[in-house]
């Protein structure tokens, strides 16, 4: 019966194990990114607070160089998904020139399930290129 306990334990555990509670609630603030070469200072503001699943937003991005001025034109690629699930992202987001110096739009994200998510961004300026990789939790707060 001991060992039964032990083995029922074990397994409710593993869920809780699986989220890491280190990284930040895509419903927080999110602290501003440094590039992995530190080419770029990235900004990030979700479109949809609080997130909720399964459903289209777009972020803003702030892109600056190492020394805080806007970067415009900018190719960024967008990749990731759930790395504890093995998966990519469930839509192709795609990233466009925002309305203000060094602003852009990362349109057409959505969240099917709740855990840990991650984002690769590709920037590519013309003179510099470098990426930043963004990792978050998702929760679902429809309560659905």
């Amino acid at each position: 019966m001991k060992k039964l306990v032990s083995l029922l334990l074990m397994a409710l555990a593993v869920p809780a194990a699986a989220q890491d509670v280190s990284l930040p609630n895509i419903n927080d603030a999110i602290e501003p990114q440094q590039s992995a070469g530190g080419e770029y200072r990235l900004m990030v503001e979700p479109g949809l607070s609080p997130m909720r699943l399964n459903t289209l937003h777009y972020w803003k991005l702030r892109l600056t160089d190492a020394k805080g001025r806007a970067v415009d034109g900018a190719s960024i690629n967008v990749d990731g998904g759930m790395p504890g699930h093995g998966h990519g992202l469930p839509t192709v987001p795609r990233v466009i020139a925002g309305d203000e110096p060094g602003l852009y739009l990362l349109r057409g994200l959505r969240f099917n399930m709740g855990g840990a998510w991650e984002l690769k961004l590709k920037i590519d300026d013309g003179e510099r290129n470098d990426q930043v990789h963004l990792q978050f939790m998702v929760t679902d707060t429809t309560g659905s």
